[in-house]
C-alpha cells in the first residue's frame, strides 16, 4: 500500500513540479512561484509507475534520472540526484484522458504544458516534450511513486 509525501507544488513560472523542502532555482525568477499542494505516493512496487525519476537538490524540481548526465539545471550544471530516492511516475495509457505532464527533452524536468510545450527550460526557452509519453496526475493529487531510498529531507 502506498503512503503519500506532501510538499509538491506546480511552479506557475517554469511549469515544473517542485518540492518545498528548498527554495530551489527557477529559470524565470530567483524563486519558484508555487501553486497548489500536491502529494507524492511512495511505493516499493515498480508496477506502480515508470521508474527513473528523482528530485534535484539544486533546483528542487522532479527530473528524469536516467538522463541526468545530459540534463540541464537552472541552478547551473546538470541536475543532481544525490539527496533523492528514486521515484516512479504513472503514465497516461490509451484508456486515459491526456494529462498535460511531460518530460522535457532539453532539461529532463517534469513539466506541465499544452501539447508538449510550455513553461521555461533552464535557459528561459520553452520546455519541449522528449517524446509523446504523458505522465498521469490524478485530479489535484499528482501520484508519484518512490521505489526505495531516503525521503527528501527538509533543510
Amino acid at each position: 500500500m502506498a503512503t503519500f509525501q506532501g510538499g509538491w507544488q506546480w511552479c506557475s513560472l517554469c511549469s515544473g513540479l517542485v518540492h518545498d523542502s528548498r527554495a530551489g532555482v527557477c529559470p524565470v525568477s530567483t524563486e519558484h512561484a508555487r501553486v497548489g499542494a500536491m502529494q507524492v505516493a511512495m511505493s516499493t512496487s515498480e508496477a506502480d509507475g515508470v521508474p527513473g525519476w528523482s528530485w534535484c537538490g539544486r533546483c528542487s524540481q522532479m527530473f528524469w534520472r536516467a538522463g541526468e548526465a545530459a540534463s540541464r539545471c537552472p541552478g547551473g550544471g546538470t541536475h543532481t540526484s544525490g539527496e533523492s530516492g528514486p521515484y516512479a511516475l504513472p503514465r497516461v495509457t490509451a484508456n486515459r484522458t491526456p494529462s498535460g505532464w511531460y518530460r522535457c527533452g532539453r532539461c529532463q524536468s517534469l513539466f506541465s504544458g499544452y501539447e508538449g510545450t510550455g513553461g521555461s527550460c533552464f535557459d528561459g526557452a520553452a520546455h519541449n516534450a522528449a517524446d509523446d509519453v504523458q505522465y498521469l496526475p490524478r485530479q489535484e493529487i499528482l501520484k508519484l511513486m518512490i521505489l526505495r531510498g531516503p525521503k527528501i529531507k527538509r533543510v
